[in-house]
């Protein structure tokens, strides 16, 4: 087995989002995100802050993942984006 593989393994698959909303409802399904969801997020405000290491032993969705979705967000509906401290998720119009 390929080492590309062995990583691929625990990655699950990402679905097709057009809008912040819809990755926000898909984020709020995932029990291990909710401390790291923002109740009082609204429009541009980050809904989700997530850690790195939280991120990638729930998901496993890398920098150039994460680019795909924020590519497919229709434009002013939300964004996903990572920093040092982790992976941001905003609302939208």
């Amino acid at each position: 087995m390929k080492l590309r593989d062995l990583i691929n393994e625990g990655k699950k698959p990402i679905p097709k989002f057009n809008f912040g909303w819809e990755l926000i409802d898909y984020l709020d399904t995932i029990p291990k995100f909710k401390k790291y969801r923002n109740k009082n997020a609204t429009y541009d405000d980050p809904f989700f802050q997530i850690p790195w290491n939280v991120w990638n032993n729930v998901l496993g969705w890398t920098k150039a993942d994460i680019d795909k979705i924020r590519d497919g967000l229709e434009p002013y509906e939300g964004d996903i984006s990572y920093f040092k401290d982790g992976i941001h998720v905003t609302g939208g119009a």
